[in-house]
Order: structure tokens, then C-alpha cells, then sequence
């Protein structure tokens, strides 16, 4: 006659447990899916400076018989922006395009 008064007593606890514990659970799923998403746009951003930056470099190295190094023509800053454009880093769209070159 005992055990049937515990079990009447714990009727229903699970329902309620699992409908306690959802917010919680949603939150950290909300929290762990902006982060991920803010670690890819810095990964995005990362490689679009890496590869504006290595396609300068192409360019002042391909040049380097005629300029010594330097960017006298543009040409290596044109570089860099197109190559930022092209990854859709064009300035336009929320984003700024800085291109730092050495004198």
C-alpha cells in the first residue's frame, strides 16, 4: 500500500522537470551558436587580410626590378583592394578597407 502512494505522488514530475530544464538548455544552444558564428567571421576576416596582404606582396615582388621595392605606380595597393573586394571586403557594405603600405 506504500509504494502505491509514492508512486501517485510522483505522477507527472517528468513532464515538468523537462519542460524546467528546456530554457536553460535553449539558452546555452543560442550562446554556443553565436559564438561559433562570431568565431567564423573573424576566421573570414583573418584570411581576407592574409590574402590582401600576400597579393601587395606579390605584386612589389614582381615589380621589384623596375620600382626597387616600393609602390610608386599604386599598383601593389590596387592589389590589395581588389583582392579584399574580391573576398567581400569592398568598403562599401558595412566594413572598412584599410591598406597600410610601408614606406
Amino acid at each position: 500500500m506504500l509504494y502505491q502512494t509514492t508512486k501517485r505522488l510522483r505522477r507527472g514530475s517528468v513532464p515538468v522537470l523537462c519542460a524546467v530544464l528546456t530554457v536553460p538548455l535553449l539558452g546555452m544552444l543560442a550562446f554556443c551558436l553565436d559564438g561559433g558564428l562570431f568565431l567564423d567571421n573573424r576566421r573570414r576576416c583573418q584570411t581576407a587580410a592574409d590574402l590582401a596582404a600576400l597579393a601587395a606582396a606579390t605584386d612589389l615582388y614582381t615589380n621589384w626590378n623596375k620600382n626597387s621595392g616600393k609602390d610608386v605606380t599604386g599598383s601593389a595597393l590596387k592589389s590589395a583592394q581588389d583582392n579584399a573586394a574580391a573576398n567581400g571586403f569592398d568598403g562599401a557594405t558595412n566594413n572598412t578597407v584599410t591598406v597600410n603600405m610601408s614606406p
